[in-house]
């Protein structure tokens, strides 16, 4: 079983995809099942420990582990636990999650391969100096490149437009799901912008991603968060 799990989503599903692409072959089927969504049957047909027709399985598990505490979420990792522990499984076992499993339901999976990736602080600390009043803007630009450096500049563009969001949420005066001493730090740096701002900075984002999916982005990404962030 392989567990990989953290905040670093973009690493982490790098891995997960490389993974699965090393261990498919024609004889291998690959089975993926949502946690927010999965039923005790569908998991217990899936992690049968021998199937009817002796066919090999790879069963892809995504974001269970760190759904909210429940019966429900129990009652599958407790299934999940039983069946890689038993010697009879012939199932491949992989669990995806984009937030760090906690170290109580790690402990679960004692025989399992586990792998976390964690966004560098310099990550956050770049996101905590973005203003909109132009202030340190060399400051903001060197944070950036160290943290493309150390997560690339894909992660920064996911955690950019999350920090948007999140100024934007917090200038409407809309509830946030956040520990208070954040809805504080989102308050004092969202008090350095005005609303149009932000909206313009979203929008430019939005563009961004379009032309990544559409592969019409003409510099590359980390030279145009420089230019994003030069803009602000």
């Amino acid at each position: 079983m392989l567990v990989i799990h953290g905040d670093n989503i973009v690493q982490s599903r790098l891995k997960l995809t490389d993974t699965i692409k090393q261990k498919t072959t024609p004889e291998l089927r690959v089975v993926r099942l949502e946690g927010p969504t999965l039923t005790r049957a569908q998991l217990e047909s899936h992690l049968a420990a021998k199937s009817l027709f002796g066919e090999a399985k790879l069963v892809v598990l995504e974001n269970l582990l760190t759904l909210p505490r429940s019966k429900k979420k129990e009652e599958l990792i407790a299934l999940i636990s039983a069946a890689q522990a038993d010697p009879e499984l012939t199932q491949q076992l992989i669990t995806w999650d984009g937030k760090t499993v906690t170290a109580p339901t790690l402990k679960k999976f004692s025989g399992a391969q586990i792998l976390e990736f964690k966004t560098s602080p310099v990550v956050f600390k770049w996101l905590d100096s973005l203003n909109g009043r132009q202030l340190q803007i060399s400051q903001q630009i060197k944070l950036l490149r160290q943290a493309v450096q150390s997560d690339g500049a894909e992660l920064c563009l996911a955690l950019l437009a999350r920090q948007i969001k999140l100024l934007i949420q917090t200038l409407e005066n809309q509830p946030l799901a956040a520990p208070p001493f954040v809805i504080k730090k989102l308050r004092q740096q969202a008090a350095s912008f005005n609303l149009s701002q932000l909206l313009a900075i979203h929008q430019q984002l939005i563009q961004i991603d379009r032309e990544i999916k559409s592969s019409q982005l003409r510099l590359s990404l980390d030279k145009k968060l420089d230019l994003l962030i030069l803009k602000m």
